[in-house]
């Protein structure tokens, strides 16, 4: 089973000549309040009036998957994506809030993916490297045996600390055709089966990329 991680296409055919697309966006309320989507840690449920609208930058083209600066963490998406990506995700995985994408004074409906549990299970550490040290700069490789190690590690690792999962692999036999993962580099890692990827593909999605990676 060969698994893609999900990346923003940048090549200007796709995207425009600007990336990310939206670099501004329409705020329903004040970014201080403590519902406002930038506020909400990643893996907890957001509400749909602190979620941004984001504005596409003139020089942009529309796509299925847009690269927003004020959305950064999570995906937004067209109803196309969305409905290619939750006939395969695990339901509990996730939560899609809707938002508009604006483009010049018209809107369109898009959604907001929103990362809840991380299938750190899917990971096979006794192949994969996990390191760890100060923010962005991790210098120590530490044994790592199972999820519940590693979770034990997370749990242990405060800020300014980091952690990097600096060789990924993934386990021979995965139930998950759609894997949210964290430390991996990203403040989210989004990986796909090969037969998701084939589907996406297969709809003509626009705005995305897929980076192969090993089992």
């Amino acid at each position: 089973m060969k698994l893609y991680q999900i990346k923003y296409a940048t090549s200007t055919s796709q995207i425009g000549s600007t990336f990310p697309q939206s670099l501004d966006s329409i705020e329903k309320i004040n970014v201080a309040d403590p519902v406002h989507l930038w506020n909400i840690q990643i893996g907890n449920p957001i509400n749909i009036i602190g979620s941004p609208e984001p504005i596409l930058h003139k020089k942009a083209k529309q796509t299925d998957l847009i690269s927003c600066s004020t959305i950064s963490i999570r995906l937004v998406i067209s109803n196309t994506l969305k409905q290619i990506l939750t006939s395969f995700a695990t339901p509990e995985d996730y939560q899609c809030v809707p938002t508009k994408i604006w483009k010049g004074s018209q809107s369109f409906d898009y959604w907001i993916w929103n990362p809840l549990i991380f299938r750190y299970e899917t990971i096979d550490f006794t192949q994969s490297e996990v390191w760890t040290g100060p923010f962005r700069s991790c210098n120590q490789k530490i044994p790592v045996n199972n999820e519940k190690e590693f979770q034990q590690i997370i749990d242990a690792t405060k800020y300014p600390q980091d952690i990097l999962i600096k060789k990924l692999i993934f386990k021979e036999s995965i139930d998950h055709h759609f894997i949210q993962l964290m430390w991996t580099g990203e403040a989210v890692g989004y990986f796909i089966s090969e037969e998701l990827k084939e589907e996406i593909m297969a709809q003509g999605c626009t705005g995305i990329e897929f980076m192969e990676k090993g089992l």
